[in-house]
């Protein structure tokens, strides 16, 4: 931790003396990535959803297959 307070503080000199401040910014720096890390996560697995979705083709079922297989549902 004291590693990571001495790049902060040359990070933002003006805060050198204030390791609360500093805290606070890496704080604030840590949530940002995080949530740009999420944001990246969920639009890869979009991406993947919507390109697995198509990978079977439009003519992969004939028409009428999903009521022929509910035929056979209960009721």
């Amino acid at each position: 931790m004291s590693r990571t307070l001495a790049d902060a503080a040359d990070w933002w000199p003006e805060d050198r003396e204030h390791r609360a401040r500093l805290l606070k910014r890496l704080a604030e720096r840590g949530a940002e990535a995080q949530r740009a890390e999420d944001v990246a996560r969920r639009e890869a697995w979009g991406a993947t959803v919507d390109r697995l979705a198509w990978a079977a083709g439009l003519d992969a079922y004939p028409v009428g297959y999903l009521d022929e297989l509910r035929r056979d549902w209960p009721g």
